[in-house]
C-alpha cells in the first residue's frame, strides 16, 4: 500500500467512522446481489472468503498510515 509522505489521516466524512469505505462497499456488491435472488450460501461462502482477504489487506493498510 502506498501511503504519501507527510499524509494525514482524514478525520471527516465517512472515513471517520469507516477507514476503508470503499472496501465496505465492495463487501455489500459481493454478498447482496447473491442473496437477492436466492443464493444464500454462495452469499455467505463468498461474503466469509472477501472477508478473510479484507483483514489481510486493511492490517497492511494499517500498518503503513502507522509508519
Amino acid at each position: 500500500m502506498m501511503v504519501p509522505p507527510h499524509g494525514i489521516l482524514v478525520r471527516r466524512g465517512p472515513c471517520r467512522w469507516l477507514r476503508y469505505p470503499n472496501d465496505a462497499i465492495v463487501a455489500a456488491e459481493i454478498v447482496i446481489p447473491s442473496a437477492a435472488f436466492g443464493a444464500r450460501a454462495l452469499a455467505a461462502r463468498s461474503g466469509i472468503v472477501n472477508l478473510v482477504r479484507l483483514m489481510g489487506r486493511i492490517a497492511v493498510g494499517n500498518d503503513a498510515l502507522a509508519r
